[in-house]
């Protein structure tokens, strides 16, 4: 897996996979091995099987935090969001303070046009890093569909 490592940073894709083959031959449930093996597959483009690795990593190990937000951020980019939705929110049961499986829902819902909804996502977001300024921004958009003028200018 380390090997396939040096391989993806040059990057050297196809040799990359080659190693990660191998180390998820040694241990078909290394969860490393099989998201960097998804990595590949979505810089590739090769989404479905994208998907697959990472749902195979969650179910080496569950509270793989790393590979049910790599799910979530995948099902999201194929609007499958109800999928999405839950691998974030088993992200924030992991690490209720891991800013972006919020920002995530609460695109969703803005996605969804649920406004409403999609508000205090981006207000957690924020409240966890208020560096995040796509946050601001989609706050801000929120209170403007639901014409809350006063509070879009927070």
């Amino acid at each position: 897996n380390d090997i396939g490592n040096i391989y993806y940073y040059m990057p050297d894709y196809e040799n990359a996979m080659v190693y990660y083959e191998k180390a998820l031959a040694i241990d078909p449930g290394y969860k490393y091995a099989l998201v960097n093996k998804a990595n590949v597959y979505d810089i590739n483009g090769q989404t479905d099987k994208a998907i697959e690795y990472y749902y195979f990593a969650t179910l080496a190990d569950d509270s793989y935090l790393s590979a049910h937000q790599f799910l979530g951020q995948m099902y999201f980019t194929q609007m499958e969001y109800e999928k999405a939705v839950k691998c974030f929110n088993k992200v924030v049961e992991l690490d209720p303070g891991y800013v972006w499986s919020y920002y995530y829902i609460g695109y969703v819902y803005y996605n969804q046009g649920e406004y409403e909804k999609a508000v205090p996502y981006f207000t957690k977001t924020i409240e966890l890093d208020s560096t995040v300024t796509d946050a601001w921004y989609q706050m801000g958009n929120q209170y403007q569909y639901l014409a809350k003028y006063e509070e879009a200018e927070m």
